[in-house]
């Protein structure tokens, strides 16, 4: 009697990976528990990045270690000033909020009900000011603006200090000179001596063509 021969299938392992399990491991040189090295694992940006990009996802053929290992390259090279991907994830999320912003207009302008227009509108130009600040944004990473320090020069008994301060600091600094000045700065110019209580006075010739007046004699006048 003749037998059938059976097709054997290829081994599997008896557990299916879980893609979705970040792998744990234990610094043993410095002398890391488990527990330690899954803290550490936990609180690693690239880990906690990588879980939430595999759950809003929802693929299962995504390895989360695999993507926790690309975005290590990544942050390596934004360590370097390698701005390449931060540039173009940029420009393609200023493309993306620009294509909203045209789908809301077009569905805004279908629609015959004041209302319904106003709010697919309103939506539409908060997407296109999104859409010009990334531009703006990518533009200064570009072309970052270089930073001007003002140097603000105070003279002070004919010596020059330079102050690089804030403005409140060298207001308060300008008080403190007023502050400082004699407020008989007016009394003692050049020009005029300075006055003196106690100083004997001459009598002035300024107006001299007026006699002094004699005596009166009350009686007199009103005789006369």
């Amino acid at each position: 009697m003749a037998t059938k021969a059976t097709k054997q299938k290829p081994a599997t392992d008896a557990k299916p990976k879980d893609r979705m399990a970040i792998h744990v491991c234990p610094n043993t040189s410095g002398g890391e528990t488990d527990d330690e090295a899954s803290a550490r694992t936990l609180l690693r940006p690239t880990a906690l990045a990588a879980n939430s990009i595999m759950r809003m996802a929802d693929v299962g053929f995504f390895d989360v270690n695999a993507l926790i290992k690309e975005l290590e390259k990544q942050t390596m090279a934004l360590a370097s000033n390698d701005m390449a991907r931060a540039e173009i994830t940029l420009l393609a999320q200023a493309h993306t909020l620009d294509a909203l912003f045209n789908k809301l207009v077009t569905a805004g302008l279908q629609k015959t009900d004041l209302i319904q227009f106003d709010a697919f509108l309103r939506i539409a130009l908060k997407a296109q000011s999104q859409c010009r600040t990334t531009l703006e944004t990518l533009a200064e990473v570009k072309n970052p603006k270089s930073i001007a320090f003002v140097k603000q020069a105070n003279i002070a008994a004919g010596n020059q200090q330079v102050n690089n301060g804030d403005d409140a600091t060298l207001r308060a600094k300008a008080r403190t000179r007023e502050n400082e000045i004699s407020p008989n700065k007016l009394l003692t110019d050049t020009n005029y001596e300075a006055l003196d209580a106690g100083r004997a006075r001459t009598t002035s010739g300024a107006n001299s063509i007026m006699d002094a007046v004699g005596a009166l004699n009350g009686a007199a006048d009103k005789a006369g």
